[in-house]
């Protein structure tokens, strides 16, 4: 009797089951939005009829909004405020058999996952400088040092003069560097191109199309520099000296000096004489100058140091200057005379 009983009942669990109208469960789906982010999220009811109605079911309307889209099969979920609701909706298929889907809801205040960083301006344009030494490694030669100061520079440069063809390298560098740029001699090779793209590849392939823009970045006497964007305008600038030359330079007390040739003979300064100098500490780093038609000479000194001058050769007129021993004072006349 007990066996027929059970029997009957799950006869008619079945028949309920598979009879027109039967309402079928779906698994709880769970869907994130974010209230500074993704606030809205759309889904699609499978199987569902667009003629036939929907019933949408929210425990807390005060966390998401959810509407139909009219003449659809979507639903569209609208964060509102933080926290968690369950969402039923109810539906008919196309063979009309009751449909139900179950969404738990959650709403938080911020991305989980970090978003794409933005690059600065200085960070997209070292990606370039990047891509820049990826030609030169291709190309057997070796690699540019980045130098910050240098980037500083091309920002100034390319404030103060635009886009003018290097017409103002030279000046600019005497603006921004003051004294340092005659001490050291600065003398720069420099790239341009006007191009509103931020793309490494795209930017290298302007300069690549330039055999004059090509032979720069790829020579091998450049051992730094640096790489800036200002506007549409893309600077390159190279040094075949050492990063190291520009770590300090502000630090640097420096000071100018004419140099002049007094002839004891003829009672005159003279012109087109060849001079020649040194730090005593540093022999083998000579310097050498010519006095043109001035008739004087002005260099740049480092304040405290000593240095050795002489005359290296003369016309035949005159009899050779003797070497003069100056150390450089920040008070001192800044003046040096060679005479015989």
């Amino acid at each position: 009797m007990k066996k027929m009983a059970r029997a009957l009942i799950l006869v008619i669990v079945c028949v309920m089951m598979t009879a027109p109208g039967a309402e079928i469960q779906a698994k709880t789906k769970k869907i994130s939005l974010v209230l500074n982010g993704r606030k809205q999220r759309t889904v699609t009811i499978p199987n569902s009829d667009k003629k036939s109605g929907m019933k949408i079911k929210v425990s807390k309307k005060s966390v998401v909004k959810v509407k139909r889209i009219k003449k659809s099969k979507k639903i569209r979920f609208t964060a509102k405020k933080k926290g968690t609701a369950k969402v039923t909706v109810c539906w008919k298929n196309k063979k009309r058999k009751k449909k139900t889907s179950v969404y738990l809801v959650k709403v938080s205040e911020k991305q989980n996952k970090a978003t794409k960083k933005t690059l600065t301006a200085k960070e997209n344009a070292m990606r370039v400088f990047r891509k820049q030494n990826e030609y030169r490694t291709a190309a057997g030669v070796g690699k540019l040092e980045w130098s910050d100061e240098l980037y500083d520079f091309l920002i100034y440069r390319m404030n103060k003069s635009g886009y003018d063809e290097h017409k103002n390298l030279n000046a600019d560098t005497r603006d921004y560097f003051g004294l340092y740029a005659v001490y050291k001699r600065l003398l720069f090779a420099e790239n341009m191109l006007t191009s509103g793209s931020d793309s490494p590849t795209e930017v290298m392939r302007r300069w690549t199309k330039s055999k004059g823009h090509k032979r720069n970045y790829l020579d091998a006497d450049h051992k730094c520099g640096a790489i800036a964007k200002v506007g549409t305008m893309w600077f390159a600038i190279f040094w075949d000296g050492e990063k190291s030359d520009f770590a300090n330079w502000r630090d640097y007390k420096l000071k100018m000096y004419s140099v002049k040739r007094f002839d004891t003979s003829t009672n005159s300064f003279l012109q087109n004489c060849r001079i020649a100098y040194y730090d005593v500490t540093d022999k083998k780093n000579r310097f050498s100058t010519t006095i043109g038609e001035t008739k004087y000479k002005n260099i740049v000194l480092e304040v405290g140091k000593t240095y050795r001058f002489y005359e290296t050769a003369t016309d035949g007129n005159y009899q050779k200057a003797n070497p003069v021993s100056v150390t450089v004072e920040e008070n001192s006349s800044g003046e040096i005379i060679l005479s015989n």
